[in-house]
């Protein structure tokens, strides 16, 4: 826009894109520069994201006498910015702007496509359908009923065609991995074995004497060295009562017994597990 069109022809002062008049020496501003004022408002704002305002503009700018093709396209354009705005109501009002624009050129490829894109985001493309085919019906000849239910077509092809399927070759695990792999079976393992350790801890530790008569302290590499230190941690008033029990837990023959199996079991299932994946 020439630096021109945003001053006053009387006083060369600086004209706002909603001045009617000026506001120095109020000289009426001619419609065309007016309408180049709010033109360069309008590209501003939706060049800035501001779809809404656009279209506001865009409004005020149709309401001043325009020559057919520049109507025509800033029908188009605010029907485009409403589209793009996300507001209430805003999609009837882009359907009616794009249906004044194709009023004003019914050729107008690009108003077209606008109307379809809108129609199919509102999940409305049987409107476009029977809006063209009624057309076709009048003339047969009609080049743009051709061309956009040809388009409308291709569309439903697009949106019926299965995705591709990506002929991945399976990922198999490692040797370590597929062993600790988590699986229901060996998270099953694991909670039995924490179930039997719980169920030994607490056994130990209720059934354990209140009282005990204090043991002379053994030599730890003598004979009974072991059995000294279970009795020592587990004696009456230590602080290392509790220890004694989950020692004594520790060295009990069926303790051992039971974890071995346990593990031997968690070990079984990723075996399998391996198996299958094999």
């Amino acid at each position: 826009m020439n630096m021109d069109d945003n001053r006053c022809a009387r006083c060369a002062g600086p004209l706002a894109a909603a001045d009617s008049v000026c506001a120095a020496c109020g000289e009426p501003v001619a419609p065309a520069k007016r309408a180049s004022l709010l033109a360069g408002r309008a590209e501003a704002l939706a060049k800035d994201g501001l779809y809404a305002q656009a279209a506001r503009t865009a409004e005020t700018l149709l309401a001043l006498p325009l020559q057919p093709q520049d109507a025509k396209l800033w029908w188009r354009k605010r029907g485009a910015w409403l589209q793009r705005s996300e507001q209430p109501g805003a999609q009837d009002a882009a359907e009616a702007a794009l249906h004044a624009s194709l009023l004003l050129d019914d050729s107008d490829d690009l108003s077209h496509q606008l109307w379809i894109d809108l129609l199919h985001r509102r999940g409305s493309l049987d409107k476009a359908r029977a809006e063209y085919k009624a057309r076709l019906e009048r003339n047969p000849e009609d080049a743009v009923a051709q061309r956009h239910l040809a388009s409308l077509r291709l569309m439903d092809e697009i949106k019926l065609a299965p995705p591709p399927k990506l002929n991945l070759p399976p990922q198999k695990d490692g040797l370590l991995l597929g062993y600790i792999r988590p699986t229901p079976w060996k998270m099953i393992t694991v909670g039995s074995g924490l179930l039997f350790c719980v169920i030994m801890l607490v056994y130990g530790l209720v059934s354990a004497p209140q009282i005990a008569p204090a043991q002379p302290i053994l030599p730890l590499g003598g004979a009974g060295g072991d059995d000294a230190m279970v009795k020592l941690a587990g004696a009456a008033g230590d602080p290392m009562a509790g220890l004694g029990q989950v020692m004594k837990m520790a060295t009990d023959p069926m303790s051992n017994v039971v974890q071995i199996v346990i593990y031997a079991a968690y070990l079984f299932w990723g075996w399998k597990d391996k198996q299958n994946a094999d």
